[in-house]
């Protein structure tokens, strides 16, 4: 038994802030600072110059050495061809259910559809994606921290840098989730009480309270006074996971009764916000509420995993001794042509000649003592050899094959002899092997995107159980209750898929869908709606709407009632209708639904079959040869003429 109560295991609140803000204290002593420059300092080694950095512009650094240094930038060229590749590698996390009826589906195919809608709103297809992917090639850790914002019922989601959050070493040094995590964070008071609107007074006022962040946090160049452009106050935060599994369809995993009273969680997963006191001396809880989650709210892409460590190595600390290394033989370099440039003349003090009078003027005449030993002598430099001249470029050429990077992907330059599609495939192939472990960090980050905004959802609708989300569906926006398409989180798993099989380009995307097409491996309109463009796609809406209309009425059927305002018409793409009721018939059978499902699909096939019968031409009569398929009609028979009936006169 620890001699110390830990801060989620003290009872008063009070001095679980204390405990808590205390810990986080010890953390940012020991990891924040010293990780803020180091990440200063690969600012540097990427940008190439001193001049950007999170310290401020024009900050000292211990690579000072490479603003005053031209050459080839080893570390950009390779983290930019990096991220590059890893944006281009489309991921999309899918909700997949684990058996369960065509309603769950339904209310699976709707989570979807709004995560990915809320997705999209929060910019994880656009700047706050390439964000966390430039932060986890640089600083080796990019991150995107999601909350609920309850006072306004929506989600925010921000990027976050890795020196703002601490584990400890004892439990980041044999897990990749450890089971706490603490952070620090300089923030404007005014957003701060926004977030806060919907708590206590008492909360509200302590945030009012709260001294001014200090010089140092505040990092404000434009005055020696804190405050002057923005009034920024220090917030400590803390998970801790729950150490037992923990069933969330339980009301009390989140702190409530079966009444919705407040109740003490049936775990021991906490989160809690403190506001730091004057003199830091000091702290108030401003959130204190269950965490039953097994995972923290912060998506991390670390693409280069440091052994030992929660945290991830970037690219400019990988590459750090190389980049210097050419930074020096690039000085050097100068240095020897200038002098192999510049021979050196060698004149006797007999010669009375003023050097200053040696110029590069054509046809000058030097007037000088004494005979031709006393003349000018020119001495040049011995030839350096090659091998000092192409060092820089061989740490170049090491210094790749260590990422695994190529000319082909860093220069769209394509090995000599290899001009044939199959070739390149297999080396664009055999190039990505070296990147595995990046892509599933990648493909990490996403999941945990996903799995982070259904946790909003849930929350906000916890919050307020008339919370609504607005969602894309057929090229419509579509609102729903959460409560309507929550799924218990036993009945589904996250997992992701690449979007990219085609290829990016929609003229590329149309030759290869055309020739999957050609091969009868997908039906021609196929053609309109996979391809990515502008002009195709609207062709195809107008193809489009009569099979959506045919998928939509048949949801409908099963659910129920089947009356007459579902019953088929003869304006409907019936072949379309049919085939996907029989879709749905064949999942309630396999799926073990209600058999009222089944006799309304049934029913409304029937319907269907006697739509197309009244359509269909009439039967051949009885006995006429029927034509082979796909085959002309045979040849009308022709009756032989009757006889002559005997001529009466003979």
């Amino acid at each position: 038994m620890s001699a110390n109560t830990l801060w989620y295991q003290e009872e008063d609140g009070d001095k679980a802030a204390a405990a808590m803000v205390n810990a986080g204290r010890a953390l940012w002593a020991d990891q924040g600072d010293q990780r803020r420059r180091d990440a200063d300092d690969a600012m540097t080694l990427w940008s190439g110059t001193t001049s950007h950095g999170f310290s401020g512009a024009n900050a000292m650094s211990i690579l000072g050495m490479i603003e005053d240094t031209a050459g080839y930038n080893l570390v950009q060229s390779v983290t930019d061809t990096k991220v590059n590749t890893t944006l281009r590698n489309e991921i999309r996390p899918l909700l997949m259910c684990q058996g369960g009826d065509s309603e769950l589906r339904e209310k699976a195919e709707a989570m979807q559809d709004a995560a990915d809608g809320q997705s999209y709103e929060l910019g994880l297809d656009d700047e706050l994606e390439e964000v966390a992917c430039w932060n986890g090639y640089i600083f080796g850790n990019g991150g995107v921290e999601f909350w609920s914002d309850t006072a306004s019922s929506r989600i925010m989601a921000s990027p976050v840098f890795h020196w703002q959050y601490f584990v400890s070493r004892q439990e980041a040094r044999y897990s990749t989730r450890p089971q706490q995590l603490f952070s620090r964070h300089v923030m404007p008071r005014d957003v701060l009480l926004s977030f806060l609107a919907d708590q206590p007074a008492a909360v509200r006022e302590a945030v009012q309270k709260a001294p001014p962040a200090s010089w140092d946090d505040a990092k404000d160049f434009v005055s020696d006074e804190p405050g002057k452009v923005v009034d920024l106050v220090v917030i400590w935060k803390a998970w801790h996971l729950p150490s037992k599994r923990v069933d969330l369809s339980e009301p009390r995993a989140f702190g409530k009764g079966e009444d919705g009273r407040k109740v003490k969680a049936n775990h021991d997963g906490l989160h809690m916000v403190c506001i730091e006191g004057p003199n830091k001396t000091a702290s108030m809880a401003l959130i204190t509420r269950p965490w039953p989650h097994a995972y923290f709210p912060v998506a991390w892409f670390k693409p280069n995993r440091n052994l030992g460590s929660y945290w991830g190595r970037g690219e400019p600390e990988i590459l750090a001794r190389s980049q210097i290394e050419m930074n020096q033989w690039s000085e050097r370099e100068y240095l020897i042509l200038d002098r192999y440039a510049s021979p050196a003349i060698i004149l006797p003090k007999g010669a009375k000649l003023n050097p200053a009078q040696l110029n590069n003027g054509l046809f000058n005449i030097y007037q000088i003592e004494g005979g031709p030993a006393q003349e000018p002598k020119i001495w040049n430099p011995s030839a350096v050899p090659p091998e000092l001249i192409n060092r820089r470029g061989r740490l170049a050429a090491e210094a790749k094959d260590q990422r695994g990077m190529s000319d082909m992907s860093m220069a769209a330059r394509k090995p000599v002899g290899v001009d044939h599609k199959p070739g390149m495939a297999y080396l664009a192939n055999t190039e990505t092997i070296r990147h595995t472990a990046e892509f599933r960090a990648w493909r990490r980050f996403k999941l945990d995107c996903y799995r982070n905004i259904i946790r909003c959802f849930k929350e906000l609708s916890e919050h307020d159980p008339d919370f609504e989300v607005v969602y894309e569906k057929d090229k419509q926006l579509v609102s729903a209750k959460m409560t309507s398409i929550d799924i218990d989180a036993s009945k589904y798993r996250l997992k992701a898929k690449p979007t990219n099989l085609f290829s990016q380009d929609p003229a590329q995307q149309a030759d290869q869908i055309a020739d999957f097409v050609e091969r009868q491996l997908l039906p021609p309109d196929a053609l309109f709606d996979a391809v990515e463009s502008p002009d195709l796609q609207a062709l195809a809406d107008d193809r489009k709407v009569m099979r959506k209309n045919a998928i939509k009425r048949v949801k409908l059927v099963a659910k129920g009632p089947y009356d007459e305002k579902l019953m088929p018409q003869p304006y409907h793409d019936l072949k379309t209708m049919k085939a996907e009721a029989l879709k749905m018939a064949n999942s309630i059978e396999l799926n073990g639904e209600r058999d009222d499902k089944l006799d309304r699909v049934t029913a409304f096939i029937a319907d269907v079959d006697e739509l197309l019968g009244l359509a269909a031409p009439p039967p051949p009569p009885p006995g006429a040869p029927v034509p082979p398929p796909g085959g002309a009609p045979p040849p009308a028979v022709t009756m032989p003429p009757a006889p002559m009936p005997p001529n009466q006169a003979q």
